[in-house]
């Protein structure tokens, strides 16, 4: 296992509420120790923006640490014994093997609300971390203040990047068909699978 599987991700950048970005710096971290082709961004939301997840640090620990989230992002990193899954936010092992992570800190769409059913858009981390920007707007009320504080660093642009701020792009869970097609698409936002389409692409069940 080399060095970065087995990195305490107290020792990686870190802003809370800023996952999209956490998971930027740390795919930074993941290409010091070489190409981030085996790595894929995960951003979890639905049409509704309200999906449900376990195990989560900022949950309630009288439901299994269930918390809703208008949108999470994590990273995916496919291993030569499987995919790994690392959650700066979640109370699972950093990584989690895939299938426990899903077993856990997901568990199946089916026992939620079809409101809080959630949407994958996977990205290769190639991609996100060339093209992905974000000025942060999306964190600032109508008055300037801020919702939560923001990173100490600067905004992020991927050197790729065509605007300052292109994470709704991200978050948009109906850029493209999902079904049967939903896994063809040459886009460097990726691609949108449902629930189904997911498992069978990461988990080795």
């Amino acid at each position: 296992m080399s060095s970065f599987m087995k990195i305490n991700k107290e020792h990686l950048t870190y802003t809370s509420n800023y996952c999209e970005e956490n998971a930027y710096k740390l795919l930074e971290y993941m290409k010091e120790f070489g190409d981030l082709h085996c790595a894929y961004v995960i951003f979890v939301s639905n049409m509704n923006k309200s999906v449900g997840l376990f195990a989560q640090i900022k949950g309630d620990s009288q439901m299994d640490h269930f918390v809703i989230w208008d949108y999470h992002v994590f990273i995916i990193y496919n291993t030569m014994s499987g995919y790994l899954v690392y959650d700066f936010d979640s109370l699972l092992p950093f990584p989690s093997p895939f299938d426990y992570y899903f077993a856990h800190g997901l568990r199946q769409n089916d026992i939620l609300p079809e409101r809080l059913r959630r949407f994958y858009r996977v990205i290769h981390g190639t991609d996100y971390v060339n093209h992905f920007s974000s000025d942060r707007s999306h964190m600032q009320r109508q008055d300037g203040s801020w919702i939560a504080p923001p990173p100490s660093y600067g905004c992020i642009c991927g050197h790729n990047s065509s605007s300052s701020h292109n994470l709704p792009f991200y978050l948009d869970m109906t850029m493209n068909v999902v079904g049967e097609n939903s896994l063809i698409t040459d886009s460097v936002y990726g691609t949108v699978l449902n629930e189904n389409e997911f498992f069978e692409k990461f988990s080795d069940l």
